[in-house]
């Protein structure tokens, strides 16, 4: 992995070629790692369950949304040298304002869904070694002290650690349940089913815009891509990262059809049972 450190890449030139753009792929995946939580994994199961495979299409479009957005936001930095919060505040202090009260509203609630997400999973896996609660206290300080050390090198091999993880599994997953692939492609199709535009909402929504999309500027600037030669790198590393999150939300949507869907069907519930 290329030197992570704002004064090895200052010291480097943007590379040329797509192969070692790749090799500086980094904040596009933290970002991909921190916008798709539990949420995100609960929409695109209920959508499988609910649908099918049919709101496929939602998550490649929801991916695209990110895509774009993000890669504004990171085209704005290395052309102003202003990260989002420093163009908003230029708009006026009401955007600040707004900006501060959403954030600890939505801080407040997702901070104490995830680690309350992570004790549910924890206590699954190791059941009746401790009580809910101090597994969710337990990863809020892992959480507080990785952000209390403030080295964003240890924060970015830590995420894709779990980004290897997470991903990795889900997708291995999905592939074992060998799914129709006449029904996958189909559900790339653009529709709505009657009753899924929630659904459908949510999906994009959860894929394609979460507030951490304003922490990408801060991440890229410790990377040390602080002018324009650095674009087509952050593209590329983008493009990784949002093509990661597609494949691994239409995995998530893929169990979801398959393992919940498909119960209401014997035939198919006869069909997992013999894969597995």
């Amino acid at each position: 992995m290329a030197d992570v450190t704002d004064e090895g890449a200052s010291r480097t030139r943007a590379p040329s070629t797509l192969g070692r753009r790749l090799r500086y792929a980094g904040p596009g995946i933290v970002i991909e790692v921190t916008g798709v939580g539990a949420g995100d994994m609960v929409s695109s199961l209920v959508a499988g369950t609910d649908f099918g495979m049919v709101l496929l299409w939602a998550v490649v479009l929801g991916a695209i949304l990110k895509y774009f957005l993000t890669e504004g936001i990171g085209r704005w930095y290395m052309a102003s040298e202003q990260t989002i919060l420093q163009g908003w505040r230029s708009i006026g202090r009401w955007a600040i304002w707004y900006f501060v009260i959403y954030l600890f509203i939505v801080t407040f609630v997702f901070g104490a869904a995830e680690s309350s997400t992570a004790a549910l999973a924890v206590d699954a896996a190791f059941p009746d070694v401790l009580p809910l609660w101090p597994w969710a206290v337990l990863h809020s300080v892992a959480a507080f002290a990785v952000v209390s050390i403030g080295c964003y090198g240890l924060f970015e091999r830590i995420m894709k650690t779990f980004a290897a993880l997470k991903f990795g599994i889900v997708i291995l997953l999905a592939i074992l349940l060998a799914p129709s692939l006449g029904e996958v492609v189909l559900g790339f199709v653009p529709r709505i089913p009657e009753g899924a535009l929630i659904n459908v909402l949510a999906i994009i929504g959860g894929v394609g815009g979460t507030y951490s999309l304003a922490a990408y500027t801060y991440w890229v600037r410790e990377r040390g891509w602080r002018h324009s030669d650095w674009i087509p790198t952050m593209r590329t590393d983008l493009t990784f990262g949002c093509a990661l999150t597609a494949l691994f939300m239409v995995s998530m949507l893929i169990i979801g059809a398959e393992l919940l869907f498909g119960t209401a069907r014997p035939q198919v519930v006869k069909r997992v049972s013999w894969r597995w």
